[in-house]
């Protein structure tokens, strides 16, 4: 596991996130690894001084961690994702994007900033960050249903009822009436 000041170590639906983080926003999953992200988040990196950030695998259990300058996104995320291989349990060498289940970014020079962490099982990317508001140009990005966004996780079932029991209260989602 890697250890990161924002990210606690904990996975979806439970809370992921340090008491440091004020402030998240949820986004889709492959969204994450699209240029017009990238484009968008790069403008508050480099308001907030990051110089690079990193992408460290978590699952399943791989040695994957690189890091990727600023001033290259969005094009350096896309190559740093795609093009580097990575050996898998399966006989082929395969992209980050195409193997990771889970994933933390961060800036590893200022920690306390911001963390993504990605998860696939339930194709969601969660964005937490240390200062009160979410940057405005990534609330265009923001899943505003998340119970209802996931449901596509569940094929398109219901969410069990101990998964949103949980949801709602981690992440202090209004429950409905």
């Amino acid at each position: 596991m890697t250890n990161h000041s924002l990210h606690n170590g904990k996975y979806i639906p439970e809370y992921i996130f340090t008491d440091e983080v004020r402030s998240y926003c949820f986004i889709e999953f492959e969204f994450a690894f699209s240029n017009k992200f990238w484009k968008t988040f790069k403008i508050p990196l480099e308001k907030s001084g990051i110089k690079r950030i990193r992408i460290t695998n978590l699952q399943p259990d791989n040695p994957f961690s690189t890091d990727v300058d600023v001033t290259s996104l969005p094009d350096g995320f896309l190559r740093a994702v795609e093009s580097n291989v990575i050996e898998s349990d399966i006989s082929d060498k395969v992209s980050f994007h195409l193997l990771t289940e889970k994933a933390l970014i961060f800036a590893p020079d200022n920690e306390n900033c911001f963390c993504i962490l990605l998860d696939r099982e339930y194709e969601i990317a969660v964005i937490g960050f240390s200062s009160p508001q979410v940057d405005e140009a990534l609330t265009q990005f923001a899943i505003d249903d998340l119970p209802n966004y996931l449901t596509l996780a569940f094929a398109g079932k219901p969410l069990p009822q101990t998964f949103k029991e949980e949801l709602y209260k981690n992440w202090k989602i209004p429950f409905p009436t």
